[in-house]
Formats: structure tokens, sequence, C-alpha cells
């Protein structure tokens, strides 16, 4: 078989006659005369071009805008489309049409490697996220054996379920028209959506270490050569590639970090807690958080005291009991009128939830 030199892509049909001098678009393409592939082509619709190949007789003579640029034994050359290749089942067009794939593919990769590696801040930039990585982790570590377990695991499950919103049981009175009269009645509400759960993902952070780590290993080894083997050159790729979304990854957590201490987002960390000892403690977390220094036992209760009074007025003045975030997809899933009855039952089994006036003044 004739050599047809390393194979190329051609965009246009004015590329194909500025680099093939030897393009004859009135010659047959036939089985005897084949002689290889010289490449592949892909053309706009305005630009398709007319299929050479003659078989059992005929000539193929349709407008086709994908297929192969064919150089015959005489060194004459024509398009072959891809939908036209009659003789498909010989093995020496199956051999180049391989090759002419695999040719491409290591280009490719050569071409996107030399554009990666001749970034002369590529080095400086992964070791500049390592070092960002390794503190977030250090950071979210220490906070998450700052808060109390109880709430860190709420959180956790709140993360994996993307389940954000804290819900707060509200006891109104109602005119029930089922029984005929007035009647308290328990209803969900919602009091915020925590953000920044992100912040507290040591197995993201890790990862992303991880692939930081084999970015720089690729950036030590990598060479881009058509000799190296394909698929080792796709790992140095992918591998050097992944570093800007490493980075935007880590941008995002550490605004997440920023995120979670926000006072609006504090303020309702201790409604996912039961007891009234850990919701001090988180309480005392979050102010501790929010002014970066250790507070007094009396600043504690007052604050409880404080944003306890808020939620009431913020829904008249009536009494709420929390609720916790694994079952709201239950109580969302109760029609209004049978709700209020539900939420009574459950809370004569429950009472120990309710955030009363006598809880809040330590008796628990």
């Amino acid at each position: 078989m004739a050599t047809t030199g390393r194979a190329e892509e051609f965009r246009s049909p004015r590329q194909v006659e500025k680099t093939r001098p030897q393009l004859d678009r009135t010659c047959s393409i036939t089985r005897e005369q084949f002689a290889g592939l010289v490449g592949k082509y892909v053309f706009r619709f305005s630009e398709w071009q007319l299929c050479q190949v003659h078989e059992h007789g005929s000539e193929c003579r349709r407008l086709h805008g994908s297929g192969w640029v064919v150089k015959r034994k005489d060194g004459k050359e024509g398009y072959m489309a891809r939908g036209c290749a009659h003789f498909a089942d010989e093995a020496n067009f199956l051999v180049e049409v391989n090759r002419i794939d695999r040719e491409l593919r290591i280009d490719a990769l050569v071409a996107r490697l030399s554009g990666i590696l001749s970034d002369p801040s590529l080095g400086t930039r992964l070791r500049r996220a390592l070092r960002r990585q390794d503190d977030l982790l250090m950071s979210i570590l220490e906070s998450r054996q700052r808060w109390p377990n109880r709430l860190m695991s709420q959180l956790e499950t709140m993360s994996k379920t993307g389940k954000r919103h804290v819900v707060i049981d509200v006891r109104s009175l109602e005119y029930d028209e089922y029984q005929g009269r007035s009647a308290f009645h328990w209803r969900p509400m919602t009091v915020g959506i925590l953000t920044g759960l992100e912040s507290f993902d040591c197995l993201r952070v890790r990862q992303i270490g991880c692939r930081l780590n084999e970015a720089l290993n690729a950036l030590g080894a990598a060479t881009a050569s058509a000799e190296q083997p394909e698929i080792t050159m796709q790992v140095w790729v992918e591998a050097l590639e992944d570093l800007p979304r490493c980075e935007a990854e880590l941008n995002a957590i550490a605004t997440a970090s920023k995120a979670f201490v926000r006072s609006e987002n504090l303020k309702l960390l201790w409604l996912l807690v039961r007891r009234y000892a850990d919701q001090m403690e988180v309480i005392r977390t979050a102010l501790e958080a929010a002014s970066g220094h250790v507070v007094s036992d009396l600043l504690v209760e007052q604050t409880r005291v404080a944003w306890d009074q808020e939620i009431r007025n913020a829904h008249g003045g009536g009494d709420f009991k929390r609720l916790d975030p694994a079952s709201s997809d239950l109580r969302s899933s109760v029609n209004d009128e049978s709700r209020g009855r539900i939420f009574e039952r459950q809370n004569d089994r429950s009472s120990r939830h309710w955030l009363s006036a006598s809880t809040r003044n330590g008796q628990h």
C-alpha cells in the first residue's frame, strides 16, 4: 500500500485544494485503484462535494459533507463519502480508517498538551491550589470539632438529602369545619433556609487534593510528542485540564464557609437540635463563631430567649416546636385538612420536643 503520510483533517474544500495538489475531482475511486487514505473531511452544507466512488459499474456522484480524501495507486486523490464506502469490508480500507482516526486523536492530544505545558504559571498555580486545599481541609476539620455532634449529624443529613429548609410547627387557633368549632392546630412553617453546608464536606476537599496531586505528577512527567502512548497522554491532559475545575471548587467551598457563618444562618442552627443543653451549646458556638471570642452563659441564655421570641413574633406570638428535617417529606405530603389532627396526635406522643416557656427557663 502506498504511503500517504500523517493523517490530516480538512474543514473546507479550499483547505484540501491548498494542501493536496494531486486532488482530481474527475477521477474514479475503485477497489483496484485504492492505495490508502490521506485524511478525513467534514464540510459545511454549502461546501458539500460529489462522492467519486465507482463500484459495480456505476459512480455515486452524490453530494456529501463528510468522508475521506483517498489516494489512488496512480497518485491521484479524490473524495469518498462516509456513507458510500462500498468496499468497507476490505481489510486494507479498515486498517486505514483506524490509522486515520488514531493519528488524528494523537495529534489532537499533542496539541492540547502543548498548549497546557506552554503556560509558565501552571506549576505555581498547582502548588498554590494544593496549599489552599490543605488549609481548607484543616479549617473544616477544626470547624467540625467545634460544633456539637448532634448538630453535625443533622447538617450532614440535610447536605446529603438537599433539604436545606428549617421547619417548625406553629400552634394557632383555627375554625375547624370538620368539628364545627375552633380548635388549636399545628402547622409547619419554614423559618429559613440554611446555606454553606458544603463547607463541611471533608471528603470532597480530600478528593480535590487527590486530583491536584495527579495533575502535579502529570506536570512532572508530561511530554507533548506523538511518540508517547495515546492513553498516557490522555491521562496527562485530563489531569492538567482539571486544574481550573479544582480551583473553582475550592473557591466555591471557601465561599460556602463564609456563607455558613452569616448571622441569619447561625440563628437557625439551634432549631436543629432537640435537647436544651444542645441548643445552648449550639448558640454558644454560633456566637463565638460570629464574634471571635468567648461568650458568657448569661449572653447565651439571653440570645436564646431573644431568638425564641423573634420566631414567636413572626408567627403571631403562638407556641412552636422544632420539626425534625428528616420528617419534612411526611408533613408536606399530608393534606391541610387532616394535617392539624395528625400534628395534635404527634404532639401528645412527643411533647418533649415542644419549646414551651418552661423549657426556655431551663427546667430540663
